[in-house]
């Protein structure tokens, strides 16, 4: 089943008449949302960009997907190689790159390869991002440095945050929403999602 922030990535950038050209999702999981929002926005196959962390996730994304980019790699604020605390049910949405107590039981840890954004569009040749997701458990403060200037270029985002911290070093929504508002986005819905959880989404004035 689709969920709402994915549908309302389609409902409001067709509300606002926002050409969206490309759509990059960072944290997917199985590549669902990508499709909804490919399919709902009529963007073309080999512009719909996928980052998944979790190596088996972004492989399992590939077969589904072939004519998606798909990238395996963490998305951060540094280029490094860092523990990854990969979910071992594929039905676990809590993979992070951040600590966290629940990760003594059906999760491995892998050394995984990290990159900023900035540095991913530079090197794939991408001229702007025109719409995001981000999904990345605890991890959205870290992915927005990682754009650098080229957040000015971006649309729409839809990202999840915290009410208060759930992983060890996270910064909760209070600094997401303050780094989106200095780069002109606007809030335009919210949602909260169980006791922390919050899924919003920003345009661009």
């Amino acid at each position: 089943m689709t969920k709402i922030e994915t549908k309302m990535i389609v409902h409001l950038a067709n509300q606002k008449n926002l050409k969206i050209n490309n759509f990059l999702e960072i944290g997917s999981r199985h590549g669902l949302d990508a499709e909804y929002v490919q399919r709902g926005l009529n963007i073309e196959p080999e512009n719909i960009h996928i980052i998944e962390a979790h190596p088996k996730f972004s492989k399992d994304i590939e077969i589904a997907y072939p004519k998606y980019n798909v990238y395996n790699f963490g998305a951060w604020n540094t280029e490094d190689i860092i523990v990854f605390n990969a979910a071992k049910d594929f039905d676990d949405g809590r993979s992070s790159l951040l600590p966290r107590d629940i990760y003594q039981r059906n999760f491995e840890q892998v050394d995984i390869k990290t990159k900023r954004i900035d540095q991913f569009i530079l090197e794939e040749g991408i001229a702007s991002i025109d719409a995001c997701k981000i999904d990345v458990e605890g991890a959205s403060f870290e992915v927005l440095e990682g754009f650098g200037e080229n957040l000015n270029n971006v649309k729409l985002i839809q990202i999840e945050a915290e009410q208060y911290n759930i992983w060890e070093g996270q910064k909760d929504y209070s600094f997401v929403y303050s780094k989106l508002e200095e780069y002109s986005f606007k809030k335009i819905w919210e949602i909260k999602q169980g006791r922390t959880q919050l899924d919003s989404l920003w345009v661009k004035e």
